[in-house]
């Protein structure tokens, strides 16, 4: 995964997170390391499914 898409997925996770609770932020204003800290929860919960979803898989086989 591209660090640019990488950070346009965390922008829209961020973006929809804060719509859903009726606050605004400023994109400019997130912190790389606070970019970063997010890729990485995203990056952990795909790793959990992709698992979740080989152990379903192999059940099936």
């Amino acid at each position: 995964m591209s660090k640019d898409i990488s950070f346009k997925s965390v922008d829209a996770l961020v973006a929809s997170t804060l719509k859903k609770h009726g606050a605004k932020l400023d994109k400019d204003k997130l912190e790389p390391k606070d970019k970063e800290t997010i890729l990485d929860v995203v990056k952990n919960m795909q790793k959990s499914v992709d698992e979740i979803t080989k152990k379903t898989t192999d059940k099936e086989k």
